[in-house]
């Protein structure tokens, strides 16, 4: 094997010519069509309806409190709690459910959150929240 770089690599066009050619193919040069929402990726059906379901109990939370913003983290904090205690878990005591089911339950709530609303909870509350183990 060589230690060459190949030479084959295609033909390029200069950076001044591929924005020519990205503009000759159709891109407008007003970039105000362009949506700016983030671009997200689609979920697959099982996961799709789980999201939904966890974002459920989040609209009947909102109507008990319609002040509730989950970017702050008291909201979080007390959804959470609501989260916890209307799970069931496994849990002998009462059966509650456990740390890492209230924990996987809020993150799936925040992603969907997301990208119901186009806006993103802040990194301290989503850490807090759902922390990385």
């Amino acid at each position: 094997m060589s230690t060459k770089p190949s030479r084959t690599r295609g033909r390029r066009l200069d950076p001044d010519k591929q924005v020519e050619a990205a503009f000759t193919s159709g891109l407008p040069k007003d970039s105000s069509s362009i949506d700016c929402n983030p671009v997200r990726s689609k979920l697959a059906p099982k996961s799709q309806l789980k999201y939904d379901n966890e974002y459920v109990l989040w609209e009947a939370y909102k109507r008990k409190f319609p002040e509730a913003d989950p970017r702050t983290m008291q909201c979080m904090k007390h959804f959470a709690e609501v989260v916890g205690r209307s799970t069931v878990g496994r849990l002998d005591e009462g059966g509650m459910a456990t740390v890492k089911t209230v924990r996987n339950k809020v993150r799936i709530f925040m992603s969907q959150w997301e990208r119901e609303n186009h806006q993103s909870i802040p990194p301290k509350v989503h850490r807090s929240m759902a922390p990385v183990s």
